[in-house]
């Protein structure tokens, strides 16, 4: 059996345009800029949102849409980036203009769309607009973000107490003096910690370490950044401190705090802390200069009676 088809250029410009571009696009437009004007072809059958197929106002148009169908977040970002102003400026200076945003359907709820805009004739300011569903791309690259970020935290993290540990306190103050350069760094050194574990054993031991974290948070709450950096050493870095008595303030209440923990009566020595404070600037502008400063303080508290603070 012989079949025959007749197939011409206009065919197969329309088969192309079923399975490379429908497959792929939730529509195209062929936007008339310099008439404001356009005309929509889509082969979606989804039930995704889509524009007017044939308007006579582009720009009253996409804002249109945009307040029916964007989620409320991307609204402002997507009326101006879809102006006729602006897409003819990036196309002059780049090309091509692209740009994501997030579209709310019907059937799927929350999708994300890729827009991309090119000449099909710059002369006459002809272009054609492509609409892209990259919905499952986004999702998973988010969940990728969220595993790494996940990732980072549980190696910045300390498993005992959920305090920083130290790399990661040594990050995050870094980070924050490059945004604030006024700050205290307390460094706090437990006392007679070895005789708690020696009497209590290391659970008990690691219990009282549990609690001492929880103090700190409680004591210098989201002002501050508390972490773990030893074995029975911790330090808390505050924020926009300008004067010494603040300082002193936040010291002072941490050592009553600790002193107050309540221990098994078996013949267990009380527990308190010794703290060294070094000020941002005048001791040191970065975190090794600080904590160099804070440790030897702290050891300084510890030989005058334990129990206290130092600067």
């Amino acid at each position: 059996y012989i079949f025959i088809r007749q197939t011409n250029e206009e065919h197969l410009l329309r088969s192309i345009i079923e399975l490379y571009v429908f497959n792929i696009c939730d529509y195209f437009i062929y936007l008339d800029a310099r008439n404001n004007s356009y005309v929509m072809f889509s082969g979606s059958t989804s039930g995704t949102p889509l524009p007017l197929e044939i308007c006579n106002d582009y720009e009253a148009a996409t804002i249109e849409y945009a307040h029916s169908f964007v989620v409320q977040e991307d609204q402002e970002m997507v009326i101006r980036e879809m102006q006729l102003e602006r897409v003819l400026d990036q196309l002059d200076r780049h090309g091509v203009h692209t740009f994501y945003c997030g579209v709310i359907d019907p059937v799927r709820g929350y999708t994300r769309k890729q827009l991309s805009y090119q000449y099909y004739d710059r002369d006459a300011q002809m272009i054609l607009l492509s609409r892209t569903d990259v919905t499952g791309i986004y999702l998973e690259e988010r969940a990728r973000k969220k595993e790494l970020k996940a990732a980072k935290l549980r190696a910045e993290t300390d498993t005992l107490t959920g305090l920083l540990n130290y790399g990661g306190v040594s990050r995050h103050v870094s980070a924050s003096l490059a945004e604030s350069a006024e700050a205290a760094l307390l460094f706090i050194d437990l006392d007679n910690f070895k005789q708690v574990n020696d009497c209590l054993g290391h659970q008990e031991g690691d219990q009282i370490l549990r609690k001492i974290a929880q103090v700190l948070q409680m004591q210098t709450g989201e002002r501050g950044i508390q972490g773990r950096i030893g074995g029975d050493e911790f330090v808390v870095f505050l924020r926009d401190i300008t004067a010494k008595e603040q300082a002193e303030g936040y010291a002072k209440r941490i050592c009553e705090a600790v002193g107050r923990l309540t221990l098994p009566e078996n013949g267990a020595p009380t527990i308190s802390c010794s703290i060294g404070i070094a000020m941002a600037p005048e001791d040191g502008k970065d975190y090794k200069t600080l904590i160099k400063h804070a440790d030897r303080r702290a050891y300084q508290a510890k030989a005058r009676g334990k129990n206290r603070f130092s600067f």
